[in-house]
Formats: C-alpha cells, structure tokens, sequence
C-alpha cells in the first residue's frame, strides 16, 4: 500500500512538472517595434520583440483586418510584406502554437502609390 501511495505521488509531481513546463513555453507575443512605421504597401516591414515562432507558419500577422505574409521569422524577429488593403492600424500576431496575441502600440501607415 505504501509503495502504491510513493507511486502516486511521483507520478502527481512529474505531471506537474511537465504542465509547468508546457506552460512556460507558451508565452504571448511581444512587439517592441517595427521599421518602416510607414510604407508602402507591399513591402518589407521587419517586427522586432519576443516570444514570436520561429516556424513562419505559426505566427499570424494581421495589418488592421487584412492578413499579412510571414516572410521568415525567429524568436525575436518577423519579416512580413504588408498586404494590399491594409490600412493605417494596430499590427497584430498571434502565435497559433499558444494562441494568444500582441498589438503594436502604434499603426503601420501604409502608402498607396497612385495610378499614373
């Protein structure tokens, strides 16, 4: 009986153990910066903060209501091309793998070039 209760025990504290873990991996997003904080749609912006996948597929990044291409991403860094008919808003991503998302703290102004 004795042994089946240490047997408990350390089975209860090991799944522990891997929840805390499991837990500690899925941090929401961080975004500190981005550059260009103007241009022209279509182009490359660069994010900067934490916590991004470093799988491109994993990070969904939307420009206002319009989604964008992840182009590369890393830890603390994501390359993305700014979709046509994004609009002058907060940029958001949201890492699939946790699902929980950050917003710039400024909008992306987006230039539209004219038709000549």
């Amino acid at each position: 009986m004795l042994k089946n209760l240490k047997v408990f025990y350390l089975t209860l504290m090991l799944s522990c153990l891997f929840v805390v873990q499991a837990i500690a991996q899925c941090t929401a997003p961080i975004i500190n910066s981005f550059s260009p904080n103007t241009g022209f749609i279509g182009s490359t912006v660069t994010i900067s903060g934490a916590f991004f996948n470093s799988t491109p597929a994993n990070n969904i990044v939307y420009f206002g209501a319009t989604r964008a291409t992840v182009i590369s991403s890393s830890f603390g860094s994501l390359t993305v091309q700014a979709p046509v008919g994004a609009t002058t808003a907060l940029i958001s991503i949201t890492n699939v793998t946790c699902n929980l998302t950050a917003y710039s703290k400024v909008p992306f102004n987006g230039i539209f070039c004219p038709t000549p």
